[in-house]
């Protein structure tokens, strides 16, 4: 049997009415094909479809530091290159053109310019010009080689040239016949003469013959 539709609105009414007496809650008609969930018809938030990472656009100011920045560098890298037919540098030791190589004809040493105290003329040859063999640190050289060369502590004011030597110093090594080298705390040290009427110092004489 077909229910009028006034029976139907009136049914729909009272249900209403005794679901808003029992405390159920409010029940809101709803029109035919209007959406049921909120929000659903909000504008797409921007940036949502954007992908891939994001990065800040660099100013102009920034951009002419770094600029200049790299100039800069350009010109430092420049200044520091060698052409490619210029003299090529030196393949010598600093170390090696500012010190006495002593030779026992198998290694040798060295021993800075000025530390040579005493040279006798029959052992001028174990002084060299250029290395010859193996180098051996000074105190292995020392030991290996008493039989010619020694070793003398001085004061560090005497080897600064800040006083003469004294005399019983001197006599000690006049008469050896060994090689006297400048020792201070065991390792070899130059010799500065004391300055006389304002003359600048210079090492030791003896191993500048």
């Amino acid at each position: 049997m077909t229910t009028s539709p006034s029976l139907v609105t009136l049914l729909f009414h009272a249900f209403v009415f005794i679901a808003a007496f029992l405390g159920i809650g409010s029940i809101t008609p709803c029109m035919l094909g209007e959406p049921t969930t909120q929000g659903s018809n909000r504008a797409p938030t921007a940036g949502a479809n954007r992908q891939g990472a994001t990065r800040d656009v660099i100013d102009e100011e920034s951009l002419r530091a770094l600029a200049s920045k790299a100039s800069q560098q350009a010109a430092t890298h420049g200044s520091k290159t060698q052409p490619l037919d210029a003299p090529r540098p030196s393949t010598e030791s600093s170390l090696l053109t500012s010190s006495i190589l002593i030779s026992d004809g198998d290694k040798f040493t060295i021993v800075p310019i000025g530390s040579v105290l005493h040279l006798p003329t029959n052992l001028r040859s174990r002084v060299i010009a250029r290395p010859q063999g193996d180098i051996l640190m000074w105190p292995d050289f020392l030991q290996k080689n008493t039989a010619w060369i020694t070793a003398k502590e001085v004061p560090l004011p005497v080897s600064r040239g800040e006083m003469k030597a004294p005399a019983a110093l001197i006599r000690e090594f006049s008469n050896e016949v060994r090689i006297v080298v400048a020792v201070y705390h065991g390792c070899p040290i130059t010799m500065l003469e004391p300055a006389s009427n304002n003359a600048p110092q210079t090492p030791k004489a003896a191993d500048r013959r």
